[in-house]
C-alpha cells in the first residue's frame, strides 16, 4: 500500500475509534479554521439554535479557535445588582440567547440608512464598536427564525418585521470590539449590565432589570469574549443573578473572531434594524 493511503487509512480508522469514544465532534471543532462556518442545522439541539431537518435553512456560526481568546490588556469589569433581581435564565431563552433560534441571510440592502423619522440621542451608537469609531461596510444581512410556542423550538419562518434583525460587521480578525456607548447609566461609571455571556456572543442591557421588557438590549454576536469577563459573567450568574457584570460606554470587551461580527438591538422589547442611521449611527 502506498504511503499516502496508508496515512488517509490510519487517519480514517483513528476518527472512527474517537468517534466511538465521544470526542469526534470536539476534534473537527478544535481542527476548524477560523473563518465563519456555514452548517446544516438538524433537529434536536435547541443549544446550537437547531431546527427540523426539513428545513432548507442555514445559520452561520463562528469557529472556535484553538487558542482561545487571547485577554485584552489593561481591562477590568465591574459589577451591579439587577434591580429587580428576577432570576432568568438566559441561556435557554430564546429571546436573549439567539443561537436556540438561529438566523439566515437575506436578500436586502447592505448599507446603512434612515429607518423612519423618530431617534433617541442617548441610544446606544455602534460606531463606537470600533477603536476608529467608524461606520463599518456590512457584509451580511440576516433575518432570525420565528419561535414556534406550540413546540417551543424554532420556527421555518423568518421575523420580517424588521426586514433586517442582524447586521454583519465587516472586520479586521482579531480586532478589539468595545460597548456602543450611550448617554444612559445605570450607575455611575457604567452604561450596560451584561444579561448573557458565552464564548462568542455577548448581551448587555443598558437598564438594570434582569430581562429584555424595557430599555435597550444589545446583542453580539460572533466575538471571541474576553476572558475575565466571560468568567466574571459565569461566576456571578452561578451565583444567583444577584450581581451581574456593568460595562462602560466604549469598554472593550473582546475580539472579532473572523472578518464579520453580528449586532442586533431590542427597543422595549421589540427587534429593531440595525441599519437605520437615525437610530444607531449617527450621533457623536
Amino acid at each position: 500500500m502506498p504511503h499516502k493511503e496508508r496515512i488517509l487509512c490510519a487517519l480514517r480508522f483513528s476518527f472512527v475509534v474517537l468517534r466511538r469514544a465521544g470526542i469526534a465532534c470536539l476534534i473537527l471543532v478544535l481542527l476548524a479554521p477560523s473563518t465563519a462556518i456555514a452548517i446544516r442545522q438538524t433537529s434536536g439541539d435547541a443549544a446550537a439554535g437547531a431546527r427540523s431537518t426539513a428545513s432548507s435553512s442555514y445559520v452561520y456560526l463562528p469557529a472556535i479557535h484553538k487558542s482561545g481568546c487571547a485577554p485584552i490588556p489593561g481591562v477590568s469589569y465591574g459589577a451591579v445588582a439587577p434591580d429587580p433581581v428576577i432570576g432568568i435564565d438566559p441561556q435557554n431563552d430564546y429571546r436573549i440567547n439567539l443561537a436556540l433560534r438561529g438566523y439566515t441571510p437575506v436578500d436586502e440592502l447592505k448599507a446603512i440608512f434612515d429607518i423612519g423619522t423618530g431617534s433617541d440621542p442617548n441610544a446606544p451608537q455602534f460606531r463606537y464598536l470600533f477603536a476608529d469609531v467608524r461606520t463599518p461596510a456590512i457584509s451580511t444581512v440576516y433575518a432570525l427564525y420565528r419561535w414556534d410556542t406550540t413546540c417551543n423550538c424554532p420556527s421555518t419562518q423568518i421575523v420580517t418585521k424588521p426586514a433586517v434583525s442582524v447586521a454583519g460587521l465587516a472586520t479586521a480578525p482579531g480586532e478589539i470590539i468595545h460597548l456602543p456607548d450611550s448617554g444612559y447609566e445605570i450607575s455611575p461609571g457604567y452604561d450596560a449590565m451584561v444579561l448573557y455571556a458565552s464564548q462568542t456572543r455577548l448581551v448587555a442591557k443598558y437598564t438594570r432589570e434582569d430581562d429584555i421588557v424595557a430599555g435597550y438590549t444589545l446583542y453580539l454576536e460572533n466575538i471571541c469574549l474576553e476572558p475575565s469577563l466571560l468568567a466574571l459573567y459565569q461566576a456571578l450568574n452561578a451565583a444567583g443573578r444577584q450581581q451581574l457584570p456593568a460595562l462602560a460606554g466604549s469598554q472593550p470587551v473582546g475580539r472579532a473572531i473572523g472578518t464579520e461580527i453580528g449586532i442586533s438591538i431590542r427597543d422595549a422589547g421589540r427587534l429593531q434594524d440595525p441599519r437605520a442611521r437615525n437610530a444607531w449611527w449617527l450621533y457623536p
